[in-house]
């Protein structure tokens, strides 16, 4: 009878033991779940990319300051001083010049073209682009090769100056003739250059019937031709859908922003950021702002990886604040805007930057923070 009772109280003991470790088990579980979210932040619950700060702390601190193209194949045998940024631009004309010839031209390389003519020779005076110039000339020489002679020639009419009227006219007729003897050999890549030359000089000359007109001529262009034959086509599409944007002809603009939105196969290409922007602000405009959400959202999910892909971001987490702030969900905007306003400070866009500072105003007038309300107001102004 004794070993009987000594049993059941054993068993006891061993049932007790058993719920203990059992309630034990769960309550640090528990812990572990919460000590989990505490170190995962707020991105844990977060719906969308823009929720979470370290996130987008993380995405702007590893897309600073994309710049310029960086690559071996532009060389460093020479260098420019960058007075924007405040800093040596190293390239090598001959160097890209031989990689022009053995790729296959303009197309085949036109990371490296593109940071020859608007990083490198955009900081050089007159003189000096002329001796670079000069060198493609040589080499082209060197080399006989009649697709950089065909490039030197064109360079030598894009640089041509225009501030004057007599000298915007003679910058104009130079690359119509230039445009008439592509299109006399059949060099389509040649004559879509051309043509937007043609169409950027008469645009921001306010020139609009005659940039229309060129504009038509170039879209009939691309849509004969595929990204491969040119590698700035869809950047083109863009360029011509802001055109019409910006003039209110939103039901042809819209298609052209849709058909440059493909992720970049090139440094140089921000047409997929760009026109995503540009339908954001579109949809928010229209007051669609759930698409408005979506097309800022998805600058910052981009893969891209584009010159100023930063800057890019910082706008994008912007307008997303400003959407925030339309919808007076004002804690998230104040952590947006500010999370945006520090990469254009950096960066030298201070209007954009002013618009940020009126829209944190904003935020603070409606919470009643009228001190803040008052620095962010007189911020903009300065």
């Amino acid at each position: 009878m004794a070993k009987i009772i000594i049993l059941s109280e054993n068993s006891n003991k061993n049932r007790i033991f058993a719920k203990k470790k059992s309630c034990n088990f769960e309550v640090m579980r528990g812990l572990y779940i919460i000590l989990f979210a505490i170190l995962c932040g707020a991105g844990l619950f977060a719906q969308h990319i823009e929720d979470d700060p370290c996130l987008l702390d993380s995405l702007l601190s590893r897309h600073r300051s994309m710049h310029f193209y960086q690559s071996p194949t532009v060389g460093n045998a020479d260098s420019v001083w960058h007075r924007a940024e405040r800093f040596y631009l190293y390239f090598d004309t001959d160097s890209i010049c031989r990689q022009f010839i053995r790729k296959g031209g303009y197309n085949a390389v036109p990371d490296e073209m593109d940071y020859l003519y608007f990083a490198v020779f955009t900081e050089m005076l007159s003189e000096r682009r002329a001796v670079e110039i000069a060198k493609m000339e040589k080499v082209a020489a060197e080399y006989n090769d009649e697709v950089l002679r065909r490039e030197v020639e064109a360079q030598l009419v894009f640089g041509l100056p225009d501030d004057t009227d007599e000298q915007f006219e003679y910058r104009i007729n130079c690359l119509r003739e230039l445009q008439q003897k592509a299109e006399a050999r059949k060099d389509t890549l040649m004559q879509i250059r051309t043509k937007e030359g043609i169409h950027s000089a008469l645009r921001y000359r306010y020139r609009f019937p005659e940039a229309m007109d060129v504009a038509v001529d170039i879209l009939q262009m691309l849509d004969e031709i595929t990204d491969e034959q040119y590698a700035g086509r869809r950047q083109l599409y863009f360029f011509i859908g802001e055109f019409f944007y910006q003039y209110g002809y939103n039901e042809q603009a819209i298609p052209l922003m849709e058909k440059a939105l493909k992720d970049a196969d090139y440094f140089f290409d921000r047409a997929n950021l760009r026109a995503r922007n540009a339908l954001g602000l579109y949809y928010r405009n229209e007051e669609n702002m759930e698409l408005s959400d979506a097309y800022f959202r998805s600058i910052l999910e981009s893969r891209d990886m584009v010159k100023y892909r930063g800057e890019y971001d910082a706008i994008a987490i912007s307008n997303l604040g400003k959407n925030c702030l339309l919808r007076k969900d004002y804690k998230k905007a104040e952590m947006l805007l500010q999370k945006a306003l520090p990469v254009m400070l950096q960066f030298g866009d201070y209007p954009f930057s002013a618009g940020t500072y009126m829209s944190l105003g904003e935020c603070y007038l409606a919470e009643r923070k009228i001190s803040k309300a008052k620095t962010m107001i007189d911020s903009a102004r300065i």
